[in-house]
């Protein structure tokens, strides 16, 4: 019967005033079913979430680390195409018969078409996406570093070099900011830095087919190898 009494204030008797008065001084505590509730909006955003917001949130999971490791492969093929020009520098100069000027602006063709491919791809990777840009940019980069193995003349090759170029420099800044774009903000720097050291994986590994594949084979075998990443 006390129970009762604790659980109902208002007693049998009383007047409306008295009634009225017991309710308003009376604690107002939420039952089981309105804490849960309760709990549930404070361990939860009251506010629309931005994307950049809602990944913040919700945190990085396997999603974000298996991007991760296709953006550094992405750069890995980049590098191998990069670095095997170095290695076939010499051969050439033998092969077309040009000289050191001639031969290093196959390096500045390909240099030049970074320039611009920076240029159109910092819009378009906006425009198409980024997953499509990435994508292209990266066959785009193989396939000319594979049709240059072909090349008939010196001219041709530098022509091939700079659709290379093109397509490199737009998969840098669009990989880069299609894996930046998923993470959330306080793993950002660390993920970056993973990121970067994907390169110099690549370029030891351009390093160690060249001392491979040039003595015996020599640097169209070289380029064909090295755009097979990208595919």
């Amino acid at each position: 019967m006390a129970a009762r009494e604790a659980e109902d204030p208002i007693q049998p008797g009383m007047s409306d005033d008295d009634a009225v008065y017991v309710l308003s001084t009376s604690p107002n505590e939420p039952s089981g079913e309105e804490e849960s509730c309760l709990v549930d909006e404070e361990s939860s955003p009251s506010t629309p979430l931005t994307f950049e917001e809602a990944i913040d949130y919700i945190g990085n999971g396997w999603f974000q680390y298996k991007l991760l490791i296709v953006c550094g492969l992405g750069w890995v093929a980049d590098a191998f195409e990069m670095l095997a020009l170095p290695f076939i520098m010499p051969d050439i100069e033998s092969d077309f018969k040009v000289g050191h000027v001639l031969a290093g602006a196959v390096s500045s063709a390909s240099f030049f078409g970074m320039i611009v491919g920076a240029g159109v791809w910092s819009t378009l990777g906006d425009v198409l996406g980024r997953k499509p840009s990435f994508l292209f940019t990266i066959l785009a980069s193989s396939l000319f570093g594979l049709l240059s193995a072909f090349s008939p003349t010196y001219w041709v090759l530098a022509i091939l070099r700079f659709g290379v170029g093109f397509g490199l420099g737009g998969s840098f800044p669009i990989t880069y900011s299609m894996l930046i774009d998923t993470l959330a903000a306080k793993n950002r720097g660390l993920i970056g830095v993973i990121l970067s050291a994907f390169w110099p994986i690549g370029t030891m590994c351009s390093s160690a087919l060249a001392s491979i594949v040039m003595p015996r084979l020599g640097w169209r075998w070289l380029l064909g190898i090295s755009s097979v990443p990208g595919f």
